[in-house]
């Protein structure tokens, strides 16, 4: 993930597709962008050429259990 106004990477986000398992997903963050809006904005595209673009039927999330990571998930 590169933030568009410094040009500066700020984390990572993956969509991992395997034949037999349904897709899953993960993601970090750095810290210092947290709380911001960027992992909703990304996990929101994301899902979204998953279930649109790719005809998807489930997708699987990998985090950290942290609570505000369940509540951005829930809003993306």
């Amino acid at each position: 993930m590169i933030e568009t106004e410094s040009n500066k990477m700020i984390g990572i986000i993956e969509l991992e597709i395997r034949d037999e398992f349904p897709a899953e997903f993960g993601y970090i963050l750095n810290k210092n962008y947290s709380g911001k809006g960027y992992m909703i904005k990304a996990c929101s595209k994301l899902m979204s050429i998953g279930f649109e673009q790719l005809d998807l039927e489930r997708i699987y999330a990998r985090f950290e259990l942290i609570i505000k990571n369940l509540k951005m998930l829930w809003n993306a």
